[in-house]
This record gives structure tokens, sequence and C-alpha cells, in this order.
């Protein structure tokens, strides 16, 4: 950490404070947002590893021999949640009733909304997009305000039709404490439940930004807009190719998949679906390291580019082309004036 020198050198500033390499370096590239541009020189020189006297509890021994029913707070921390129910059940102690009850009300509320599963010491860093969302809308399921508007946008993308009964059904009890919910969503069985729609368009970009619709569910579906017909209208799909070959993933155990082995199809489309927090992205992720030796294009969901200043023209390698057009329309002038930083 930072601290004033108590025999600083002459030339010291009055104000400075005086800082170690390693603490500097954890603080400003390690740990910081500009840290995530660097990743890959880290990876390099960086070893992450849990500490070998609290096991990566980062709690010290004094905090670990304190127990309850024979549980510390680390081992409480890596239950599952309904799990933890069952602790704070037997938790009989005057003196931890209201303690007690406060806590079961939010492990209830996060168990509710079908993340039973999780442990309260799993990092935020390893949850799914539904997983996050879901533990947000938990959040306030306990809050005695009321009044409030909450704005949610698209709770429900990439989420089974299973996690988005659930969210439903969390978003009614918010608006059932007395609270205004605006979602912004296409999902079909999110637009049924709600009180009121408004639909904007009638398409994207330059073509949309006018109000379409404004009714109930109902009045939606006999409407002639595009949300309309979309909503009365049959899917079909075409029938399903033949795999011309198979790739093995064997024995993945990681978050929560325990020993799971399966096969993916070569040659045709496969979709990778289940509940948030069921294994999805896990299993994929172990697929790409399984069959490195394959040929393929990861489209995650990271971030494009490189830096923070990348943009859609870097990242597609059509800025130089286009300055170099530029260029030659103004009779050859240099194509650095046509630059983010150049000068004019």
């Amino acid at each position: 950490p930072q601290q004033k020198l108590k025999n600083p050198p002459a030339n010291w500033g009055r104000t400075a404070l005086y800082e170690g390499l390693v603490p500097r370096m954890l603080r400003s590239v390690i740990h910081s947002a500009s840290g995530r541009h660097h990743e890959a020189a880290l990876s390099k020189i960086v070893t992450r590893k849990p500490c070998p006297v609290c096991h990566g509890t980062r709690l010290n021994k004094k905090a670990l021999t304190s127990k309850i029913a024979g549980k510390n707070i680390a081992e409480v921390s890596d239950m599952d949640l309904v799990s933890v129910l069952k602790f704070l059940d037997n938790i009989s102690d005057p003196k931890a009733k209201t303690m007690v009850r406060e806590l079961h009300s939010k492990v209830q509320a996060l168990v509710d909304i079908g993340l039973g599963y999780l442990s309260l010491g799993r990092g935020t860093d390893t949850l799914s997009g539904g997983e996050a969302q879901r533990i947000k809308i938990a959040k306030y399921l306990t809050s005695s305000l009321s009044d409030l508007v909450y704005v949610l946008d698209e709770p429900s993308v990439g989420l089974h039709p299973h996690d988005i009964k659930l969210i439903a059904q969390s978003l009614k009890k918010l608006k059932e404490h007395g609270n205004t919910i605006i979602l912004v969503d296409h999902n079909p069985a999110i637009i049924s439940t709600a009180d009121y729609v408004v639909e904007m368009g009638p398409q994207a970009g330059k073509n949309g930004g006018q109000v379409t619709f404004t009714g109930t569910y109902d009045e939606l579906l006999r409407s002639d807009t595009i949300t309309g017909k979309m909503l009365r209208e049959k899917i079909t799909f075409p029938k399903p190719r033949e795999p011309q070959s198979w790739l093995n993933v064997n024995h993945v155990t990681s978050h929560n998949l325990k020993d799971v082995s399966t096969r993916i199809p070569q040659g045709v489309m496969t979709v990778i679906s289940g509940p948030a927090g069921s294994g999805k992205s896990t299993l994929v992720q172990a697929f790409k390291q399984q069959v490195s030796d394959q040929d393929y294009i990861d489209l995650s969901q990271d971030s494009v580019g490189l830096n923070i200043r990348s943009t859609p023209a870097t990242y597609l390698n059509i800025l130089n082309p286009l300055r170099k057009l530029f260029s030659k329309a103004n009779n050859g002038v240099s194509t650095q004036l046509f630059s983010y930083n150049g000068k004019g």
C-alpha cells in the first residue's frame, strides 16, 4: 500500500506517497480495468493460484476456527444455496433470530428464481449472463421499498424457457409489491405477461423510431404490426441434415459439470441448450480445449478488438483502404489526415 516516508529525500514531494514496485504493478496494471487489455502479455509473466495459507478463502486462521454447527464461514460460503437454507434453519439461538431471518429471506429469493445450485462464494466472473441477470432481480425481490420504477433491458436474452418462466414469476412478484416494471424484450413469453405493450418500429435504424402499437397483449395479437404477425405465425423447421462425422468431448469436470462426456456432430448446425448455469458454456470451452488440433473459429461474447479504441472499421480491416480512398479522392493528401488522431 501507499505510505508516507518517515525520512524522505530532500527532493521528495511534500505530499508524495511511496509505493513498492510489486504493489504498483498489481494496482495499476493487473487489478485495474486497463489490465484486461494486456491479458495476453500478462499471462506469460503472471501465475495465479490459491493462497497456500488460507487455501483461497481470503480469511485468516482465527476466522476459519470460528464455527457454527461444525462449519466455518468459508465452508458455508461453498455450500449450494439449498444447503445454506437448511444450515440457517438449524440455527436456533434467539440472539441470531433477526440475522437468520434476513439471511433466509435473501437466500430464498435466489432459490425461488432458480439459482439454488449456486454457492455464495462463487466468483461473479464465472456466472453466465442469465445467472447475473437473475441475481440482480433477486436482490430487489426482498426489498421493502415500493412505488419504484425498475427498467430491465432484455432480461430474457439467451435464456432457456425454464429460466424465462422463473424471471416472469419474479417480475410479477416485484410488480405486486407496488412497483412499476418497464421491460425491453423480444421474447413472446415475456411479452405475453405484460399488462401493457408498446411496439417500436416499423423497422430498425433510420427506418425505426416510431411507436407502431400501444395496447394489451390480446390487442397486439390482433394487430397488423410486425410483432403481431410474428406472434400469430407458426414456426417450422427444416429436416435435420445427417452428420458427416463426430468429435468427442471426454470427462469434463469444471464448475457445474461432473465428469461429463458427449460427442458433437460435424457438418451440421448443433445447438447446446439448457437452463442457465447448467454448464453449456463450460462444455463448449472444454470442447475447444480438447479439439485444439482442429480448425475452428471462436465467435465468443468477448469484446471485439484489441483495445478500447477499436471500432468496426479497424476490427474488419477496412479503415486503411477507406483512408486511402479518401486520400486518392483529395489529390493524394496524406492518409494520416483521415486517421482519428490526424491533424488538419
